[in-house]
């Protein structure tokens, strides 16, 4: 498993606020998912916990979608089980069964270590992980009758059996020499804790060893082991981080946290994912739009990490309103926008200043090129939303008057009033309008309209 990208820069970056997610919507992984995946993604709880379950998730989520690579694997698989039911007897103990699968395994299938491993190549390639080599471990496992549980740390996977007598064997597949009832300086670490008080010996009676190191050293945990879905998928998020692809990274995160939705791992390294698309892509930030949106949804109580989104959003919009005088785009996205975020205050004066940098750089824009009966006509629409606002008041009647004087100046003083007559119906307290619409009507009467 590589969760190499260390915690603590994580931390440091993007720790404050809530860490776990929000239900992932269908949407959120639909561009890289196939469509097998995304019926496994949109049917998750009422997954197939069987042992044949697991083995299609897995190879679902490596993209392994077709019926004649899922047979083949099956085939391989059936002929190792067969293989290894020759050299185990009924009788034997839990510990000498997994103990036999373990050497079998290292001596005919797991053959080079390497970070990034796929399970579907097990036994093409014979490369393997802590990931890859624990789901193997455990289907046979499960095959065998073998009671075992699997774990999950931040940065590993293993398994550990229960054999008779309430004896605990951590298998650690990843060492081929030791990795059978692995220790781990576990006994030098106990006798650490009792020199300095840390635990009573009646303390290490009642819970064991085994659980006392679990509870000072690591953050293990039990986890069903279709769960390892997950982990195959924030190991492929990482294989893309490494190559700096930050968006496909957090679309396979995405997924992770569909699995395993309040795993902390996963929403931690998502965040620091997010970190990197933002600080090593900024003139791509209107490509990555929905990756970055997205993210409000998934950690809406991450005060931290959404201003941090926030920032990336607000330079598209700088973007597109300032560089490219997108405005259409500037608008759409902005309804996008207020649509996902309509149930977090924290963001509706944010949207509206946005709205507003849209409308007063679209108009500017309009009034420069002379087109002031457009620049006019968009405003009127959206009068009675904004009127209350005094840049939109202030922007309307500027816009309004110009307008007028246009009009005036070719003639028109039956428009020039209507839209004096308009903004006054609006705007009563502006007094210029009054004054205005008083002096055009003096002029029209007098028949000295720009002789």
């Amino acid at each position: 498993m590589t969760f190499r990208m260390i915690r603590r820069w994580i931390f440091l970056l993007l720790c404050i606020g809530t860490l776990q997610a929000q239900q992932v919507p269908e949407a959120f992984y639909r561009q890289c998912a196939g469509d097998a995946e995304l019926q496994m993604l949109r049917n998750w709880p009422e997954i197939d916990r069987s042992t044949h379950g697991l083995t299609r998730a897995i190879l679902i989520a490596e993209s392994i979608e077709d019926s004649t690579d899922d047979a083949r694997f099956q085939q391989q698989f059936d002929e190792l089980q067969a293989a290894i039911g020759k050299k185990i007897k009924p009788k034997y103990s839990p510990k000498k069964k997994s103990e036999k699968i373990f050497k079998y395994l290292h001596k005919n299938v797991f053959q080079k270590y390497v970070l990034i491993a796929k399970f579907s190549e097990t036994f093409s390639t014979h490369k393997y992980n802590c990931v890859t080599s624990t789901i193997l471990f455990s289907l046979l496992a499960t095959h065998f009758e073998i009671p075992h549980t699997v774990y999950l740390t931040p940065n590993h996977a293993f398994a550990v059996v229960d054999d008779e007598k309430d004896k605990r064997i951590t298998v650690e597949l990843t060492n081929p020499k030791n990795g059978f009832d692995y220790k781990d300086g576990q006994a030098e670490y106990i006798q650490y804790l009792l020199e300095y008080k840390l635990i009573t010996a009646k303390e290490l009676t009642e819970k064991g060893a085994m659980q006392i190191y679990d509870e000072y050293i690591e953050e293990r945990r039990a986890v069903e082991p279709v769960l390892l879905t997950g982990v195959t998928y924030a190991n492929m998020a990482a294989d893309a981080a490494t190559r700096n692809q930050f968006d496909r990274a957090l679309c396979e995160m995405k997924k992770a946290l569909r699995i395993d939705p309040n795993y902390e791992a996963y929403a931690l390294r998502y965040k620091y994912y997010m970190a990197n698309l933002i600080s090593g892509a900024p003139s791509e930030y209107l490509r990555y739009w929905d990756a970055l949106t997205q993210s409000f949804r998934l950690f809406p109580q991450d005060t931290l990490f959404t201003n941090q989104i926030w920032t990336a959003v607000r330079a598209v919009f700088h973007e597109l309103i300032h560089q490219k005088k997108d405005y259409e785009q500037a608008k759409m996205l902005s309804h996008r926008l207020k649509e996902m975020l309509s149930q977090n205050s924290r963001f509706g004066q944010r949207i509206a200043n946005v709205d507003h940098d849209i409308l007063a750089a679209e108009t500017e824009s309009l009034l420069l090129r002379g087109n002031f009966q457009k620049a006019y006509e968009q405003l009127l629409p959206i009068a009675n939303l904004y009127r209350q606002l005094p840049w939109f008041q202030e922007m309307h009647v500027d816009v309004g008057t110009r307008y007028a004087y246009q009009r005036v100046q070719f003639g028109d003083i039956e428009t020039a009033l209507s839209v004096l007559d308009t903004l006054i119906a609006i705007y009563p307290d502006f007094k210029i309008l009054r004054s205005t619409y008083v002096d055009y009507v003096s002029l029209h009467i007098s028949g000295s309209m720009f002789n």
